[in-house]
């Protein structure tokens, strides 16, 4: 039985942990799952889907990892947040040393996109279409066109006025080095989530029409479709970056379409990818373990739906889990 690690299980604050976990309960094999998270308060630490599941502690992100393969033996690894893909990808080679398997970039092409900042500049430089950005509030707003959005590492917030617009950026210096302020682009919003392998060619991808959002922006609502131009736009940016493994690529628009926010890992909506035949953090383990990942395509009109479910726990279990919280040295 093949051991699988899965990051990111605090759905608390919409990570895509529990929907990855949720997707490989529904592969044709068994798979033992192993949960990790850095709150001892995660939901899916818990979770009746995990096998096991470890807290991470205080200190290197890396010697966690060796110590759980150490306890469980080799296993594929599959990291849902950004900062871990940045992270790990400066380490590929040493973490395949310790026994865990993963399918992650080389930290030169991860650079290219690992903020926002960067993917603007990405995007600028490639030629492909997004929003207006810039880097600073300029002294002179008449080129602004309100409303706009501040972006950085920790979330987006949406302006509506110069007054609005120095305030938030000013609370986001406090925590954010890098902050993009950007245009608003009116008109249906859309996602794709793609699994690249070996360097830059998509293997399989699940899209989708959000047809209802959270005030994050997260998808409460969404359907299964196909846009040529989408692909071929995530195409591009994917071979490009000779990109390997997971992304997701948001874009905006109507006739023409921008690219508006590309992160590092499978999207909370992920669980969609099972539903619509396509089940990607499966097909992930395939490729990982040496084989090859079905052909089909994705099934149009599939509806994901998000809501919350109540579940309760005996204290005991939850002690277990009971440290400070921390967050790994990345």
């Amino acid at each position: 039985m093949i051991n699988v690690a899965v990051t990111g299980l605090n759905s608390f604050f919409g990570a895509p942990g529990i929907g990855v976990v949720r997707c490989l309960r529904e592969a044709p094999e068994k798979l033992r799952i192993i949960g990790l998270d850095y709150s001892p308060f995660s939901p899916g630490l818990t979770d009746e889907s995990v096998d096991e599941s470890f807290l991470i502690e205080k200190g290197s992100f890396l010697d966690k990892l060796g110590k759980i393969a150490k306890k469980i033996g080799s296993y594929v690894l599959i990291p849902c947040l950004d900062s871990e893909i940045v992270y790990l990808s400066r380490y590929r080679d040493r973490i395949m040393n310790i026994g865990v398997k993963t399918l992650i970039p080389q930290f030169n092409i991860v650079k290219k996109v690992k903020d926002k900042v960067s993917q603007a500049l990405f995007l600028e430089e490639k030629g492909i279409v997004h929003p207006r950005s810039i880097f600073q509030i300029p002294k002179n707003f008449v080129d602004l066109r309100f409303p706009l959005l501040v972006k950085s590492e920790f979330g987006v917030v949406p302006v509506f006025s110069k007054d609005e617009l120095k305030v938030v950026y000013r609370r986001m210096k406090k925590t954010s080095r890098r902050i993009l302020i950007q245009e608003y682009i009116r008109g249906e919003e859309y996602s794709i989530c793609i699994l690249a392998y070996p360097k830059g060619e998509i293997r399989q991808y699940v899209m989708q029409r959000k047809l209802v959002l959270s005030d994050f922006g997260s998808t409460l609502m969404g359907v299964t479709v196909e846009n040529e131009k989408i692909l071929s736009i995530s195409k591009d940016i994917v071979g490009e970056l000779g990109w390997i493994g997971p992304m997701e690529i948001e874009f905006r628009g109507k006739k023409n379409f921008f690219v508006t926010d590309i992160n590092l890992r499978f999207p909370a909506w992920i669980y969609l990818s099972a539903a619509a035949g396509v089940n990607l953090p499966y097909y992930v383990i395939l490729l990982a373990t040496g084989r090859g990942v079905p052909e089909s395509r994705q099934r149009t009109g599939v509806v994901l739906i998000r809501d919350v479910r109540d579940r309760y726990l005996d204290i005991f279990k939850l002690f277990k889990f009971f440290r400070e919280f921390s967050i790994p040295e990345l």
